[in-house]
This record gives C-alpha cells, structure tokens and sequence, in this order.
C-alpha cells in the first residue's frame, strides 16, 4: 500500500511544485516591461461571440490561470489521499482525471509549447498508472 501511495504522491507534489514555480516565474519574469509593451502592441483580438479581449490580460489571466490550476490539481489529489485514510490506496477516480489531464498536457506541450512536457507528461502518467497497478495488487495482497 505504501508504495503506491508513494507513486501518487510523487506526481501530485510535482503538480504543486510547478504551479507555484509557474506563478513565480510569472510573476517575476513574465511581466517585464518588454513584455508588457509587446503584448499592448498587438492590442486587442477577438475572443469569439463578438467581444475583443485585450491580449496582456489574456496573456496573464491564461498564465496565471495554469499555475493556480496546477497546484489546485496537487492540492486536491493530497487531500483526497488524505481523506481515504493511511491503510486506503489512492483514490482511482482521482488518478485517472490526473492522467487524462497529463495526457492532455502532453499532447499540448507537443503541439504548442516544446518538448519539456514530453518528458513530464509520462513520467507523471507512469507513476499514476503504477500506483494504481499497486493498490490494486495491495488490496488483493490483503484479502
């Protein structure tokens, strides 16, 4: 049991640890006034449904957006490893949406954002599908 518990932990304070260095950097490195400037030049863009959307703010709110999203995520998969108790195995439900989201964040980052997630990505789905595999085998173990 404590071994899958440890796979589950391990990608779920990864969440937490990436989200907050995401703000961080954000907040420190990404609102420069280069940044800034380039961002006020494109100016407006069309969001969709006849409204514009001034890109800075998308550009932050977006941003900003995904590191509290990511340490939610964390933050959510502890509590609910917490709520089923020390002799429990990780909650499924939980895992399988960490690894739908991991799947998404994996074709994302090939898509659009570089090949850094590409090694994130399986790395986390890896040790989600291993704690599963564990739990499973735990429970059976002590039946």
């Amino acid at each position: 049991m404590k071994l899958a518990r440890v796979l589950f932990v391990l990608p779920s304070v990864t969440f937490l640890f990436i989200g907050a260095a995401h703000t961080f950097v954000h907040l420190t490195e990404l609102s420069t006034p280069e940044i800034e400037a380039a961002l006020r030049e494109i100016g407006e863009i069309g969001a969709g449904g006849g409204q514009v959307a001034e890109m800075r703010d998308l550009w932050h709110g977006l941003s900003l957006l995904m590191g509290f999203f990511s340490m939610g995520l964390g933050g959510v998969n502890l509590a609910s490893l917490r709520a089923v108790g020390q002799d429990a195995p990780p909650p499924v439900g939980v895992t399988l949406v960490s690894i739908m989201t991991l799947c998404a964040v994996g074709v994302i980052g090939a898509l659009y954002l570089g090949p850094i997630q590409l090694f994130g990505a399986p790395f986390g789905i890896a040790c989600y599908v291993a704690s599963i595999i564990a739990g499973k085998r735990a429970v059976k173990f002590m039946s």
